[in-house]
């Protein structure tokens, strides 16, 4: 069963229930051909459209999907709480990225403009 992910510009019809979780995303991802920012967006609007049912929307771990996006999946529900105070959910400091960026110091500077 795959999830839909066309949204009218506001909850209208069918979209007044609310359709997408945070748990939900994990299935989203392994669809073929999708983009990760994609099922996020979608969770964005969710939880701007039903702001009572935020709690309910995020209160259940996704699983099942690759480490990385469980980590994209986390720090947006993090973010998203941090700015509207709600209590962030336990599974979500289960999901931290462990690749190191590189620092600024490692980086080499181009030309400016990329001309050589």
């Amino acid at each position: 069963m795959a999830l839909e992910l066309v949204y009218p510009v506001g909850p209208a019809g069918a979209w007044k229930e609310r359709r997408l979780r945070a748990a939900d995303l994990p299935v989203l991802y392994g669809e073929c051909g999708q983009r990760w920012s994609v099922p996020l967006a979608a969770l964005v609007r969710e939880w701007e459209w039903w702001p009572a049912k935020r709690a309910e929307i995020i209160e259940e771990e996704p699983v099942g999907a690759p480490p990385d996006d469980l980590c994209r999946i986390a720090a947006v529900v993090h973010a998203l709480c941090d700015r509207d105070a709600v209590p962030v959910p336990g599974w979500v400091w289960r999901h931290r990225w462990s690749e190191r960026s590189p620092g600024r110091a490692s980086w080499t500077r181009a030309a400016p403009c990329g001309i050589a």
